[in-house]
């Protein structure tokens, strides 16, 4: 299963919520619900031109008594704001950092998936916000069960305490295509498996590159830098640039905003 770390956007959706849902009940209630939703934006599609802007979803919150009992949302992005009515009303998805995986089959079955998503929480010191997003990518009136698609998102906390800063210009000569491969190559068989890793950007303004990548720690920042030598992804990587140019720089998260 490919689960990664996404920088998830926020949409504004027409929502229905209801509280203390019983898991095993929301087959039973959903299609009614979402009837509603997808009613209410035709009638301002006719109207305004407006659009959805996304698949329907599912946020769950507050979960208790073992998880069987949930609040949930149920919503429908939208392109832009439309009138209440009723429990209909207007609401937005969270944003940020999150962790993101597909399950394929029967939603009944999600429980595959949810979990080896909490197991990489665990395996990577990574903190849920204890919301949680079910985006339903096909309609299960015209899709067999067992080729259901369900993006599964869980919002995390933010767990960088440092900020490693690379610039750096490339070698004359440099093939970009092949440094990125190379690019790929150390994020996934060095930075990804090191203790304390985040998240990385690689960034470019005209010759100018640089990599930016979070940590959970300075001393999780210091001690991968510290174990570039001697792995041959690393070497690779670094062999595509130019070492005069080249600036490494860590930096305390002070404060986030």
């Amino acid at each position: 299963m490919n689960i990664e770390i996404i920088d998830k956007k926020a949409e504004i959706a027409v929502a229905i919520k209801k509280k203390a849902v019983r898991f095993d009940s929301m087959g039973v209630i959903m299609g009614g619900i979402y009837q509603k939703l997808f009613a209410h934006i035709a009638k301002y599609m006719v109207k305004q031109g407006m659009q959805m802007a996304g698949v329907p979803y599912c946020k769950y919150t507050n979960g208790r008594e073992n998880f069987m009992l949930w609040d949930i949302e149920l919503g429908v992005p939208v392109s832009e704001p439309l009138p209440e009515q009723g429990e209909i009303c207007m609401s937005k998805t969270c944003d940020g950092k999150a962790i993101c995986a597909t399950h394929k089959g029967a939603y009944k079955d999600i429980e595959k998936t949810y979990a080896p998503m909490m197991e990489y929480l665990a395996a990577n010191n990574l903190e849920s916000t204890g919301v949680y997003y079910d985006y339903y990518l096909n309609d299960p009136s015209d899709t067999p069960e067992s080729e259901l698609l369900t993006k599964v998102v869980f919002p995390i906390k933010c767990m960088y305490n440092a900020v490693e800063f690379v610039s750096f210009n490339l070698k004359k000569g440099t093939s970009v295509s092949d440094f990125l491969i190379a690019s790929d190559k150390i994020n996934k068989d060095f930075l990804s498996l090191q203790k304390g890793y985040i998240s990385r950007k690689l960034l470019v303004n005209g010759g100018l590159w640089a990599d930016w990548v979070l940590w959970k720690t300075m001393d999780d920042a210091l001690n991968a830098a510290k174990s570039f030598e001697g792995n041959a992804a690393a070497y690779e990587y670094f062999s595509f640039l130019d070492d005069k140019s080249t600036n490494m720089r860590h930096f305390s998260v002070k404060k986030d905003y």
